[in-house]
């Protein structure tokens, strides 16, 4: 975000809008992952999320996906209708984290882990493609305005949920893959942690997103009143 904010454009409601729409969005997910999560499971730690998605609960998990990324792209929708001179890269990458989500939301999902379909190879590659978008997004901004006077302690929070998001996504690859050659995590104690670190990585991604619509909700009111 070009924080700098002379002659920035003026404050309208186009970003106050889609910043409201984009909470909404992540409300709704957050509440239809709490129904999925209240159901009987067999293990969180070593089952992931998408589980929910071949079983009878599998519309409230497409919607979930769904909310949370209509949320992400009203939130773009506005910030880049607003004309906020801000990174192209990371609203780049905000884009990606956005269709990657609607993406594997609505594209079936392959049944069991040694079944591929072109369906569900794609919903695996949006998922992975959006889990990878919001991190860089969060690096990119925090990077280049971890100095800032002002707004200096969201570049750095955001800085390290991307590393955060980083480091949970490769957690979670080698816990996936693992299920498919177990000698990736033969080393590690106990079950495959392939369904929390999935949680851990989901929950790392959402906070930095609520610290980007946050930070956004700052500067649109910061330029507002001067």
């Amino acid at each position: 975000m070009d924080l700098n904010i002379v002659g920035a454009p003026a404050a309208t409601r186009v970003p106050r809008l889609g910043i409201t729409v984009a909470w909404l969005g992540v409300g709704v997910s957050v509440a239809l992952m709490a129904v999925l999560h209240g159901q009987s499971f067999p293990s969180p730690y070593s089952q992931t999320i998408s589980t929910y998605g071949v079983g009878p609960l599998s519309q409230v998990y497409m919607w979930s996906l769904v909310a949370l990324g209509v949320g992400s792209l009203a939130f773009l929708a506005g910030m880049v209708r607003w004309e906020a001179p801000y990174s192209p890269l990371a609203w780049t990458c905000v884009g990606i984290w956005s269709g990657g989500l609607l993406l594997a939301g609505v594209l079936p999902m392959d049944t069991t882990s040694t079944e591929r379909t072109p369906f569900g190879m794609l919903h695996n590659l949006a998922a992975v493609a959006a889990f990878l978008g919001l991190p860089t997004a969060g690096m990119v901004l925090g990077k280049r305005y971890r100095g800032h006077p002002q707004f200096g302690g969201y570049a750095r929070l955001s800085r390290r949920l991307g590393l955060f998001g980083f480091v949970m996504l490769f957690a979670f690859g080698v816990s996936f893959f693992g299920m498919m050659e177990p000698a990736l995590i033969d080393w590690f104690p106990g079950p495959n942690p392939v369904g929390i670190t999935e949680r851990l990585l989901v929950v790392g991604e959402l906070v930095l997103l609520a610290v980007l619509m946050r930070w956004s909700a700052e500067i649109t009111r910061t330029i507002r009143v001067t």
